[in-house]
């Protein structure tokens, strides 16, 4: 929340930079820097000077203060600049203190501002040298996790590496990357060298290469290339507002037409053209021939219609029904389909969460439809809270459930191009306490066809034979292929 909070607070101050020209005011959190162009030296150490002299000002009435010891300046000036034209460098530069005098600021070859190292050349050495150095720092202090003899996998280490050492020499990698020399690129590579022979357990003269693809850790030059590309694809899929998008093009400091266009590392890592954006408020899956029924206003007569066509299934129609089965333990969910009134296929699954044990009955269910193709395919779903998130492509918890549903029902839909699927809401009743005794709880508020009642009995028996023993893994094997799992039950049958 500090960020939020100090932005809000510190929002006056910014509107005051607001107004500025030629020079503008960057804040994070406590950090704060003052940029400024002119045609020479001395007109820009002015204008920094009368913009340190406001925010000061703005920052005592308001209770804060200038840390005076962090307080430091430095200056970039083009390559092949004319002395002549901006004049001599200044030395220091003269900050005004309301009430407390002048401070005197000396100029930097080098300043930090949120972590990254700037030099007045843009050479980024120094930065790359720090960065190296703490990243060493870093993997002395790991020497606790293990060394030649004993201690983690190579499993583990690299995921060590990946989380705290590369983090530490790539940092500000959008800034500094672009057109990377070779000096910088040996200075990162010889500190990963290190971590790498660390985490093999190797002598410090074992060749690096081998050890590289022992490891699967690619060299830091295509990390680089790696994470630039990473960015700029990130960057391409923000809207056109974002500040990152927008930054190269409305720099308030820049003493240039706006039509001209100045090179930076964040203008190369910009994509050449955007994908049109749309903002992500309520993006359902649609298709021609799946009617989506679960979230139409609903009525009486609807009600009874639905009620109606799930009790006497049409000829040339095929049902499907998803049936919650009870179970002490966790949920198990069935599904029957129906054809010409009696059962054709049936089976259920087993999950600890509903929307799971649902959706994967669902997943079975249409699948059979390839063995019993029909013209016409009706589902009916049991629950209030399976209509909402089944469709939808937004970001919730059961996104891989329904993720799965819809490319299920357009592969069949591409399977079957005459086949059309209508998914209704037909919500059903269970008993407070059912008992698997009980087969009457299948047959009150439930329709279909008498038969059902039987089928729902068997599947309930075996759903009641199911025991999990406590702390043991449960093996999904999710990313099978649906016709290699059929083609291999008697394989999967015999898994532990």
């Amino acid at each position: 929340m500090s960020p939020i909070l100090s932005a809000i607070y510190t929002l006056p101050l910014l509107r005051l930079a607001k107004t500025w020209h030629y020079r503008s005011l960057s804040t994070y959190v406590d950090d704060g820097a003052i940029f400024a162009t002119g045609t020479s030296h001395g007109a820009t150490m002015d204008k920094c000077t009368d913009g340190f002299f406001r925010v000061v000002k703005w920052l005592m009435r308001n209770g804060l203060q200038v840390d005076l010891d962090k307080t430091e300046f430095i200056t970039f000036q083009p390559t092949h600049a004319n002395p002549d034209c901006l004049g001599a460098p200044c030395p220091h530069i003269e900050l005004q203190i309301p009430g407390s005098g002048t401070l005197q600021a000396q100029c930097s070859t080098s300043v930090r501002y949120l972590g990254v190292f700037i030099d007045e050349r843009f050479r980024w050495k120094t930065h790359a040298s720090i960065m190296a150095a703490c990243a060493c720092s870093s993997l002395q202090g790991m020497h606790i996790l293990g060394n030649s003899v004993r201690g983690i996998d190579f499993n583990n280490w690299r995921t060590v590496f990946h989380a705290i050492t590369l983090p530490i020499l790539l940092y500000g990698l959008p800034v500094w990357s672009y057109n990377v020399p070779k000096s910088i690129i040996q200075i990162l590579q010889v500190a990963q060298n290190d971590a790498i022979r660390w985490m093999s357990g190797t002598f410090c003269t074992t060749p690096i290469k081998p050890l590289h693809n022992m490891l699967a850790v690619p060299p830091i030059k295509y990390t680089i290339a790696k994470y630039r590309a990473a960015f700029t694809n990130c960057i391409s899929r923000l809207p056109p507002t974002a500040i990152l998008c927008t930054l190269p093009i409305t720099n308030p400091t820049n003493y240039y037409v706006p039509p001209v266009q100045i090179p930076t590392p964040l203008t190369s890592l910009l994509p050449p053209s955007y994908p049109v954006y749309c903002i992500l408020s309520n993006i359902t899956w649609t298709h021609e021939r799946v009617h989506n029924r679960l979230l139409s206003p609903k009525s009486d007569t609807q009600t009874a219609t639905i009620l109606q066509i799930a009790n006497n299934t049409p000829i040339n129609h095929t049902a499907i029904h998803i049936y919650p089965v009870p179970h002490p333990d966790y949920f198990v969910v069935a599904f029957l389909m129906f054809q010409d009134g009696s059962v054709i296929e049936r089976g259920f699954h087993s999950s600890s969460d509903h929307m799971t044990a649902a959706v994967e009955a669902t997943i079975a269910g249409v699948l059979s439809l390839g063995q019993h193709p029909g013209q016409h395919t009706m589902i009916f779903m049991p629950n209030h809270t399976l209509h909402k998130p089944l469709f939808s492509l937004m970001k919730h918890k059961h996104l891989p459930q329904p993720t799965l549903f819809t490319a299920t029902l357009q592969m069949q839909c591409f399977l079957h191009p005459h086949t059309t699927i209508a998914v209704y809401p037909l919500p059903v009743k269970l008993q407070k306490k059912p008992t698997c005794a009980d087969l009457q709880i299948f047959a009150c508020d439930w329709p279909g066809p008498q038969s059902k009642n039987y089928h729902l009995a068997e599947l309930c028996t075996k759903a009641q034979l199911l025991h999990l023993p406590e702390h043991v893994p449960l093996l999904t094997l999710k990313s099978l292929p649906f016709h290699l799992w059929k083609d291999n039950q008697d394989l999967c049958a015999n898994l532990p």
